[in-house]
């Protein structure tokens, strides 16, 4: 009779306890996706082979038309103005130097050009009066020359006057044959040389080029 209330106690107990171990063991059903239909990918055709013939055939391009407007040198290859192969008319120029005071004109430097000339009477009135001749051609890189030259001679006091004529005129030659610039170099080489020889020395203002070995001066 003691133990009853004890195993009422213990029936209390677990009839509490059994939700707790009901909530415990109860698992919530497993959710599965539902897989959405895919829609199927658009159909790719291949294009189809035009015929032989067809309309939107692209031009055939000739291999030996190509080869050849590629390869095929220009008919007028451009040459440098100072090269030895230019062919365009040249000329030998020589710019004199003279004294003031006595009146003695000397060479000053020989050189040569392809560029342009004009005659006296194109250049302005103060220039033409140190020209020999209104109506002979002159070298404009012999006048910018010239005008540099009295400038300086100016600036220094010297009693100098320079002026410049052409001596020499090379036209342009052939095809196959020496090209001008190369006789006007070898003229203006025999001119310094024949200076040189005559003077015992190459013109002041010629730095270059030097005489032929034959004269010895160098």
């Amino acid at each position: 009779m003691k133990s009853l209330p004890m195993i009422f106690f213990a029936t209390l107990v677990c009839i509490s306890l059994m939700p707790l171990t009901a909530i415990a063991q109860y698992r919530p059903p497993v959710r599965t996706a539902v897989a959405k239909p895919v829609s199927p990918l658009p159909k790719i055709t291949t294009p189809s082979v035009l015929p032989r013939g067809s309309a939107a055939k692209l031009p055939a391009v000739s291999t030996s038309q190509s080869k050849a407007s590629s390869a095929r040198p220009s008919a007028n290859p451009v040459v440098q103005g100072n090269s030895r192969n230019s062919n365009t008319s040249q000329h030998l120029y020589g710019i004199f130097q003279k004294n003031t005071t006595t009146g003695k004109v000397s060479l000053h430097k020989y050189g040569v050009s392809g560029g342009s000339s004009k005659t006296g009477n194109q250049l302005p009135s103060a220039m033409q009066k140190s020209l020999q001749s209104p109506t002979r051609d002159y070298s404009n890189r012999a006048l910018q020359q010239v005008k540099q030259l009295n400038k300086l001679a100016q600036v220094n006091q010297e009693p100098v006057k320079y002026s410049t004529r052409t001596l020499n005129r090379i036209p342009s030659q052939p095809a196959g044959s020496t090209s001008a610039r190369t006789q006007v170099l070898a003229a203006e080489k025999q001119a310094v040389t024949k200076h040189a020889v005559s003077r015992g020395n190459k013109p002041s203002g010629n730095a270059l080029p030097n005489p032929y070995p034959f004269s010895r001066i160098k």
